[in-house]
């Protein structure tokens, strides 16, 4: 495996939302990667039509490790990494990031919405509740403060 060239190691890690980051990128790195880099490096060596008399097992080998890439085989000596898992790890994170999207779509709809709701009232109506929501807060206060001032002691 000194042949294959291993890549880099740079994933874009995307923040989705305040508690969550996914990491996407695929990199040659990854194990499925260079099985099938192995594979296309054995058939480019040639020598595939005397492959009865030199190496019987090659097509074999290949073919198992294709396979082994498309699909991880647990009884195999190869590394556990195969392209299903790794679109299946893509896809969910798709679906994450959609989903966050729509999330922030709706947040700007309502905040939008909420907006031109404040910029569109009536202040002489605001003002009014303003001076009842007042007028209530101190009475509120006022009794408050006459209930503090009374005690069992006073009514025996």
């Amino acid at each position: 495996t000194d042949y294959y060239y291993k890549g880099d190691n740079m994933q874009i890690a995307h923040r989705i939302d305040e508690n969550r980051t996914v990491t996407t990128g695929i990199t040659a790195n990854d194990p499925a990667i260079e099985k099938l880099m192995r594979a296309m490096f054995i058939m480019a060596q040639g020598n595939m039509d005397q492959v009865e008399t030199s190496n019987p097992t090659l097509i074999g080998d290949v073919i198992q490790l294709v396979n082994d890439a498309i699909q991880h085989d647990p009884t195999s000596n190869e590394m556990a990494s195969d392209l299903l898992t790794m679109q299946y790890t893509l896809e969910t994170h798709v679906t994450s990031i959609q989903r966050a999207i729509d999330l922030q779509s709706n947040f700007k709809a309502t905040s939008e919405s909420r907006l031109s709701d404040l910029e569109n009232i009536e202040k002489t109506e605001i003002v009014t509740l303003l001076t009842s929501q007042q007028n209530a807060l101190e009475v509120s206060y006022t009794a408050f403060g006459r209930i503090q001032q009374l005690s069992l002691a006073d009514f025996i």
